[in-house]
């Protein structure tokens, strides 16, 4: 732990990173179309971030809390905008005649994993630097590929595909290479999140009627069910310790959080109109003790400095 720094260098850089401020993004009706909100882990302090007649949906928060893609049919088709966490900044980052969406950010949240049909025929999955430059297809089959999401530590992407036949869950690596199948059981398999520990949680009706939310390893095996009516769209909190969800249990979609072994399942949405989506920050925030430690970042706690509370990392280019 760092309590003072002395600069020897003339030609030393210190570097921080902030603290992100943990929030669960979603998409709702309730004020007459689909718009993106958030609110605090706990369910409290839902804000409206969107204020747009068209529709807005499938939002992704940056691990670190900084930035909010999603996908927006303003322009007359869908494109991926990206926005700071108060609404601020927006700014489209595909704007391509095709059909872009289903966002996802890297693990250091400086590239995007998303689908587009801008190929021609079958949607496939790109990705993109997260200023909307250097957009590289990763996959390229005859059937649909979607809904990327990037594993923690940033070295798998896992989405779906039918291209055996059948919605199934993949693996792949950011680069689009060793693509591989994860889960062989008939009917839906999809919607796939990774916690902090590798496992990955997804939506399937591989037992049901409707998709309910499972849970299994990286590698597809341990396969435990947590749900049990009509639930998608799982997304892991920070510490991998709660799962925040979609369900129709209640007539009409609404937000849930539940631990990650399925018990507490708790309503977070309460309008009678739809929530669904949930995003949460897909890794603890830098500014908690274990994270400023990877990759040589410290916590900044001396009170006599202005970065009190970030992670700091002093650098040496070499020069006097």
């Amino acid at each position: 732990m760092i309590s003072r720094i002395s600069v020897i260098f003339a030609s030393a850089v210190l570097c921080t990173a902030a603290a992100a401020q943990e929030r669960i993004a979603f998409e709702s009706t309730r004020d007459g179309n689909w718009e993106i909100y958030t609110m605090a882990p706990d369910g409290t302090e839902q804000v409206r971030l969107t204020n747009d007649p068209a529709l807005d949906s499938s939002p992704s928060i940056s691990p670190q809390g900084r930035k909010i893609v999603f996908t927006s049919d303003r322009t007359g088709n869908d494109d991926i905008f990206i926005m700071n966490p108060d609404g601020t900044g927006l700014t489209n980052l595909t704007n391509h005649p095709s059909g872009d969406g289903s966002p996802a950010f890297s693990a250091d949240g400086n590239r995007i994993a998303f689908t587009s049909t801008r190929g021609g025929g079958f949607p496939q999955i790109y990705i993109m630097n997260i200023d909307g430059s250097g957009v590289v297809q990763l996959t390229d089959t005859i059937e649909d590929n979607f809904y990327p999401t990037f594993s923690p530590d940033g070295s798998k992407i896992i989405f779906t595909s039918y291209r055996d036949g059948d919605l199934e869950i993949y693996s792949m690596n950011p680069n689009g290479s060793e693509q591989k199948r994860l889960t062989f059981a008939p009917g839906y398999d999809g919607d796939a999140t990774v916690g902090p520990d590798g496992r990955i949680a997804f939506s399937s009706n591989r037992d049901t009627p409707a998709p309910v939310i499972y849970i299994m390893n990286i590698d597809g095996s341990g396969v435990t069910q947590l749900t049990d009516y009509y639930e998608t769209d799982p997304s892991f909190s920070p510490d991998g310790s709660k799962i925040a969800f979609s369900t129709y249990r209640d007539g009409n979609w609404e937000v849930y959080v539940m631990n990650a072994d399925g018990s507490n399942q708790t309503r977070f949405t309460e309008l009678p109109d739809l929530d669904s989506a949930p995003s949460w920050n897909g890794s603890a925030p830098p500014a908690a003790a274990n994270q400023c430690q990877n990759g040589g970042w410290a916590l900044f706690t001396d009170p006599s400095f202005k970065n009190q509370g970030e992670c700091i990392k002093y650098v040496n280019n070499g020069s006097l």
